[in-house]
């Protein structure tokens, strides 16, 4: 018996672990043991036939032993106590000649041995130290570099030269592929006395301990053994936790039912299921990683069940830490696993468990509650991440709960959780954009939901090519879409689908250098969305991917090789954050918690829609790896039957580089992992898809009030645009080098060039530079544009052309035709492009407008047409200056060619511009937020001393404030920036770049003025916005960033001049409309600032508001912040738009608009408002009651209280009523 972390531990050796030991040698070593009876060495060492002495005490065993014996001096107490041996023992020892090993020593001759201390540790307590050999003394079965396992460990420090096994930080998979810290620490040597081996460390209880990988450490102790003496045994064993089946075993029939029977128990087994009794332990304060408390009880789901065990530290009785987290994903996504079991295997306990496991994420833990309860927080529906973390949501968690629950309801046939899953899909619907992206990679906090709002989200028009945390939240919605129509749910999630197989491959963001993960997580999806959008585009996608997939299974085993998309390049990045399973792309390691499951489950679903025959034996092979691998063990049934994250598919172990920063190797998964491989297992067994087993719900009786009242149809639909009092700006050059040291184009740069061919079909040509543009097109590319003040400059030369810089200069004119001319442009290089803008004249008199289409085509590919073109008639006398912005997103290749299809009789184009697509604009509107980009790449300057950044507002702004968002990361060497210098120009581009090459820039320092040198920058890490005081008028902007760490990352500069905002300050601010009532008054205040000598004037409806008596009410405070009406009158047009226009120093600005009526009416009806003050309270039920079970049988529909028109009042009415309870129809 002896004592661990875990308590009392007390075995019988052969009892817990099937060994194997194989004792053949021609010379029977002499061993002498100091060890207890139960020592794992001691054992497989006796149980191989070899008869061993064994001694209580070091001295003991030294006087017991016979001369030029092997002698093993064991650790019994560690880590609580070094191994009791003093000099005269060495000393005897050295007298009989006998070769000593001793462990964990207390003392050394004329060594010094430090007090013991852990291993390195990172965050979420994960080990970074691992055993690496460093000499050949192991012989060519491990060769110097090999990398093994030591968890829980406690070691001596010493200086020694030569050590056999040296603890160290080191990345890679088998191997430390990178070599050796200068710094490491011996754990194995040879003394330099001779004759004795010391171990800083224990590693003769290498089972229990679960030392890894086998085949390593069974070289380890076999040459150790043979050190101590010849003829020293063999050692065979099988580790505590294993497959289920060897990779060549023949398996038996029911194999998938034996695994998917003890999958679905392992959730009781695993003991993480929380009981009333552990949640104190659960919620309070950790003191590093700890097993599970003595006397813990599971539960049943009344309280969840904890994310997982850990994987970064095995205690020395070979337990594993839980994770004391209870995530809505896990227990959601256990639910389901539960539900599966409790369904085919007709086991009422699991169903009950599942049920709990729901009611607790969606009714009862903070998860759901607080402002995610509140129907009027931005928050509404939304689950947090977990128990303890609420301030944080990630979408691709939210769809995994939202997904879970789902299918237990289906299987449970309860649709109990029905309003809440709807509430969450509306909850994270609402905050995707119109390319059907969220923001920030993903993640949302708490703080910024409610600072933005959600409305903000849902106009945000970014996007973010990550598949790991967009595609499973496009599942929820196709799915909701599939049970309501409701059309807004495919429209963006087809179009974020779309835009991410337009980026495939090459633009995909790839989380944590995970590639593989990539394709896993958008199978599902893309399944699903063929299910409601059949169409050739979306099959040849799916299939795409499917064959891509398939492609890169090891045909072997069916396992799914992980890819690395770049491998860590310095030992010091290992255990710095979450990671691969693997070092690099061709190790043979398999990924179940990022890739093979969610892979195993998307192929499954598209198994059902695509006609691939490809797809079935790849389905069987992967069932059969995950069938062989299921975890057994004897000595730890917590452990058994699960999954771990990582196994290599060669070693047949569970094995891997680990670098992952708290989600290791050896991680058992509740939900990611073991839940979707189980679940997926049960669908395989049940002949089913996921999509079919979920079909039938009742969801959509739901959809229609929380639809409403989440997301109403003015925000769908708006009347209006929603408009930002910001400045539209793009970041034109920056400089020296790109992020790489490259001139890869970003969004808003620039690409420079040239005219390579021009035709022109039909009609003639006139003006006096028409000829000059035959000869010369790159005129259409100089980068000179038609400007409003060139066509005004034409008042003394009536319809006389000022484009191009002069009088009838240099711009193509051509008779109405077919065809006008067709421009080819070559764009010099191969690039991503973003858009294009093309510059024209608009004068209608002379029947000068531009063509009615463009059609475009890139390297000779499909031709895409546009109509981008402004063609109602010139506003100004003497002609407009216009541009037209192409789409061309999606589109790359170096050769554009255009076709004009004319649209009248003249057709005058004077520039075209291209722009670039790729990442880290400053000026995309797109922030960086808690270490995750929404940008392939970011604007890094490694080494860079600094660089600077031009800005054009369009015209002469008056700045107030500047906002600069940046990443901080001091271990990373991601500084923020030691100054930023900011100059101003209302010149005409001072910083000209001439024909679009920087080198011929030429600046006039005269033009700018000094807008102030800003310090301290906040180092608050990940992601900071500083608001800069910039105040002044500019139309250029000049930043000049300087550099004071090894990375400087700004990631988005946002403008701002004196902002207006709409309040109304007795009621919530609304951009898509509030509801008044006739008599009532209407309170709106614009608030600004930098309010000193603002001018502001009122309008409604854009007729200006001065003081007075008006048809709709008595104004008051027309041009001031505060508008008033009083005795407002039942508006004609409902609603009305109110704003409010800001002007300083002769420049405004219009404020966002604010929609208002005033209406004896609600925004819509309810049944259960039976006073139409368009809310159902108590005075409505009050009605009911009045008539509470009166009949008449020829009440048509007069008969007050008769909701269901059944012509009696009774509680089928009542249930109509409760529908409607509370509900406010007086605002949308």
């Amino acid at each position: 018996m002896f004592k661990t972390r875990g308590g009392v531990f007390g075995w019988s050796l052969l009892f817990i672990v099937a060994w194997t030991c194989v004792f053949v040698v021609s010379t029977e070593a002499q061993l002498v043991f100091k060890c207890n009876p139960d020592n794992d060495l001691y054992q497989l060492v006796t149980n191989s036939g070899l008869v061993c002495q064994r001694y209580a005490t070091a001295a003991e065993a030294i006087q017991q032993a016979s001369v030029g014996a092997g002698v093993l001096i064991l650790a019994d107490d560690y880590p609580q106590s070094t191994t009791p041996i003093d000099a005269s023992t060495y000393s005897l020892a050295a007298s009989k000649n006998i070769r000593l090993y001793v462990e964990y020593p207390s003392m050394l001759p004329n060594l010094s041995l430090g007090a013991p201390q852990f291993f390195a540790t990172a965050w979420y307590g994960s080990l970074l130290d691992r055993l690496v050999i460093n000499s050949a003394f192991f012989g060519s079965g491990l060769v110097q570099g090999r990398i093994l396992t030591s968890y829980d460990a406690y070691y001596q420090p010493v200086t020694v030269n030569n050590a056999h096994i040296v603890a160290a930080r080191v990345a890679g998979f088998d191997t430390a592929v990178l070599g050796l810290p200068a710094v490491v620490k011996p754990i194995l040597f040879e003394h330099p006395n001779g004759n004795i081996m010391v171990a800083t460390t224990r590693l003769s209880c290498f089972v229990t301990g679960r030392l890894m990988p086998t085949e390593g450490w069974k070289t380890v102790w076999e040459t150790i053994l043979n050190w101590l003496g010849p003829g020293s045994p063999a050692l065979n064993w099988t580790p505590t936790v294993h497959t289920r089946y060897s990779r060549n075993e023949t398996l038996p029939a029911n194999a998938l039912l034996q695994c998917l029977t003890q999958g679905v128990q392992w959730y009781q087994d695993s003991q993480l299921l929380v009981s009333a009794s552990g949640l104190d332990w659960v919620n309070g304060p950790r003191n590093g990683v700890e097993p599970l408390p003595a006397g813990w009880v599971a539960g049943d789901g009344t309280y969840g069940i904890l994310e997982c065990y850990i994987g970064k530290r095995i205690f020395v009785d070979g337990s594993q830490a839980p994770n004391p987290s209870v995530r809505a994903d896990c227990s959601c996504e256990s639910s389901m696993g539960l539900a599966f079991g409790g369904s085919i295997f007709n086991d009422t306990n699991k169903k009950n468990i599942a049920a709990k496991l729901n009611d607790y994420i969606f009714f009862v833990s903070d998860i759901s509650q607080g402002p995610r309860a509140n129907p009027v927080s931005p928050s509404y529906g939304m689950l947090s991440h977990n128990t303890k973390g609420l301030s944080a949501y990630f979408c691709d968690d939210n769809a995994r709960a939202i997904l879970g629950a789902i299918t237990s309801s289906a299987l449970l046939r309860s649709s109990r959780w029905d309003e809440a899953i709807c509430k969450s899909i509306l909850a994270n619907f609402r905050t995707t954009g119109p390319k059907g992206y969220h923001e920030g990679g993903g993640s949302i906090s708490e703080e910024s939901l409610q600072n933005l709002g959600w409305e903000y989200y849902w106009n945000w028009n970014g996007t973010s090519y990550s598949p790991h945390y967009q595609s499973y939240i496009w599942a929820t919605y196709l799915w909701l879409y599939d049970q309501t129509g409701y059309e807004p749910l495919l429209e963006r999630s087809r179009t974020g689908i779309e835009l991410m197989m337009k980026a495939y491959p090459n633009y995909w963001v790839i989380e944590c250098g995970r590639r593989d993960e990539e394709l896993a997580h958008m199978l599902l999806p893309l399944a699903w969305l063929v299910r409601v959008d059949n169409t050739a585009e979306h099959r040849a996608w799916l299939q795409m991917l499917v064959t891509d997939f398939i492609n890169s299974l090891d045909i072997v085993t069916g396992a799914v090789p992980q890819k690395v998309d770049v491998p860590y390049s310095s030992n010091s990045q290992y255990g710095t954050g979450e990671a691969p399973i693997v070092y690099q792309t061709g190790d043979p390691g398999t990924d179940l918690l990022y890739t093979m499951n969610f892979a195993f489950s998307g192929l499954n679903e598209a198994s059902y829609v695509l006609n691939d025959p490809c797809i079935p034996p790849a389905l069987d092979k992967m069932q059969e790896f995950l069938v062989r691998i299921q975890t057994q063990s004897t000595a730890h049934p917590e452990l058994s039957g699960t999954w771990y994250r990582g196994i290599d598919f060669s070693k047949w172990e569970y094995w891997g580089s680990d670098g992952d920063i708290g989600w290791g190797v050896w991680t058992a998964e509740t939900g990611w992992t073991h839940s979707w491989i189980t679940s997926t297992l049960a669908l395989r067994y049940l002949n089913q898809s996921l999509w079919d087993l979920i079909a039938d719900s009742n969801i959509a009786i739901r959809f229609d009030a929380l639809r409403q009242q989440m997301l109403p149809d003015e925000m769908v639909n708006p009347p209006i645009p929603h408009v930002y009092p910001v400045y539209p700006v793009e970041a034109y050059e920056y400089t020296p080098e790109k992020a790489w040291g490259s001139a890869k184009p970003r969004v808003g740069d620039l690409i420079p060039v040239r005219v390579s061919s021009y035709t022109y079909t039909g009609g003639s040509v006139v003006g006096a530079g028409a000829a000059a543009e035959l000869a010369n097109p790159h005129i259409l590319t100089d980068g000179i544009v038609t400007t409003q003040a060139n066509i005004d400059a034409a008042a003394s030369n009536p319809w006389g052309y000022y484009v191009h810089g002069g009088f009838n200069d240099g711009v193509i004119y051509g008779q109405n035709s077919a065809t006008q001319p067709g421009v080819t442009f070559d764009l010099g290089a191969v690039y991503d492009l973003s858009r294009a803008e093309i510059n024209y004249v608009v004068v209608g008199p002379h029947a000068v407008y531009p063509a009615s289409q463009v059609k475009v085509s890139v390297d000779g590919g499909p031709v895409v047409s546009f109509t981008p073109f402004n063609n109602s008639s010139n506003t100004n006398t003497y002609g407009d200056a216009r541009n037209a912005t192409i789409d061309l997103s999606g589109l790359s290749g170096r050769s554009v060619h255009m076709e004009f299809t004319g649209g009248s009789e003249w057709s005058c184009y004077a520039e075209g511009t291209f722009y670039a697509r790729g990442g880290g604009a400053f000026t995309d509107g797109i922030r960086g937020t808690n270490f995750y980009s929404t940008e392939p790449e970011l604007n890094m300057g490694w080494g860079v001393p600094g660089f600077t950044i031009y800005f054009d507002l369009g015209q002469t702004r008056t700045l107030a404030q500047t906002n600069i968002n940046y990443f901080v990361y001091h271990p990373h060497g991601v500084y923020e920036p030691a100054s930023v210098a900011v100059s101003f120009s209302t010149q005409e581009d001072p910083a000209r770049i001439t024909h679009r090459n920087a080198a011929k820039r030429t600046e006039i320092p005269s033009q700018w003025s000094n807008g102030g040198t800003f310090t301290g920058f906040s180092s608050s890490e990940p992601a900071v916005n500083q608001l800069l005081n910039l105040t002044g008028q500019a139309r250029w902007v000049k930043m000049v960033f300087t550099n004071q760490g090894e990375w400087l990352v700004p990631c988005e500069v946002t403008f701002y001049n004196d902002q207006m905002v709409i309040n109304e300050p007795s009621e919530a601010q609304s951009d898509y409309g509030l509801h008044k009532f006739p008599g009532d008054t209407i309170g709106l205040i614009a608030t600004a600032s930098n309010t000193a000598a603002l001018v502001f004037q009122w309008k409604r409806n854009g007729t200006i508001l001065e003081d007075g008596t008006y048809p709709f009410g008595i104004v008051a405070g027309g041009a001031t912040p505060y508008l008033k009406i009083s005795d407002a009158v039942a508006t004609v047009e409902f609603p009305d738009e109110y704003s409010c226009q800001v002007a300083k120093n002769g420049v405004s600005n219009e404020s966002v608009i604010i929609s208002l009526g005033v209406s004896n009416s609600c925004w819509y009806d309810m049944i259960g408002d039976m006073n139409d003050d368009c809310i159902v309270n108590l005075i409505d039920f009050q009605t009911i009651a009045l008539h509470w079970l009166q009949s008449d049988p020829a009440c048509g529909n007069e008969m007050i209280g008769n909701l269901n028109n059944d012509c009696t009042i009774d509680f089928y009415d009542l249930q109509e009523f409760a529908l409607d309870w509370l509900r406010d129809s007086s605002r949308p």
